[in-house]
């Protein structure tokens, strides 16, 4: 019976020199926001790529949510794994693209309208985190050299999705 323990304990551990993205939920995010990132570098300057990135992101984000559960399954009550927290989901993925696409209206808008979705659709799983990231990315886009017009429609876009005021109000 110990053998057959073991040999099921070890068939649902993944052993190998490098990271990957069944082992490590955040490392995927993470290498997913870097190409987010990387598209919206000067040398590559592809928003297009950004933004389906984004929209990529959210949909696992979205999939992560519908799956989980607040019941635990206690299979080895000896073994104990931390636990994935929302916010650093999200922190993990949205963060540095809010930031290094501070400058385009496009993509602070895709990242607003994201992390708007998750928050009304899961709010109990992403609403603090999301409201949290969507303030920084109001942030970065009012530090950012918008015209503006840019600048009054993402703030238009913030105050209408996280706040409830009313749209027609210059924030």
């Amino acid at each position: 019976q110990e053998s057959s323990i073991s040999t099921d304990l070890l068939e649902t551990l993944i052993v190998s020199d490098a990271r990957s993205f069944a082992q490590d939920p955040r490392f995927c995010l993470s290498v997913m926001a870097e190409i987010a990132c990387r598209a919206l570098s000067p040398a590559v300057n592809d928003p297009g790529t950004a933004i389906d990135v984004i929209g990529r992101g959210v949909r696992i984000l979205s999939t992560y949510a519908q799956n989980k559960s607040d019941e635990i399954e206690v299979k080895y009550p000896s073994v104990h794994v931390a636990p994935l927290q929302n916010n650093d989901l999200l922190e993990d993925f949205f963060s540095p693209v809010a930031r290094d696409g501070a400058s385009m209206r496009e993509i602070q808008i895709r990242v607003l309208k994201g992390l708007s979705m998750l928050s009304k659709g899961w709010p109990g799983i992403f609403a603090e985190a999301a409201h949290t990231l969507a303030f920084e990315t109001l942030e970065h886009a009012t530090r950012a050299d918008h015209i503006d017009s840019d600048r009054y429609l993402i703030k238009s876009i913030y105050y209408n999705l996280f706040s409830g005021k009313d749209s027609n109000k210059k924030p």
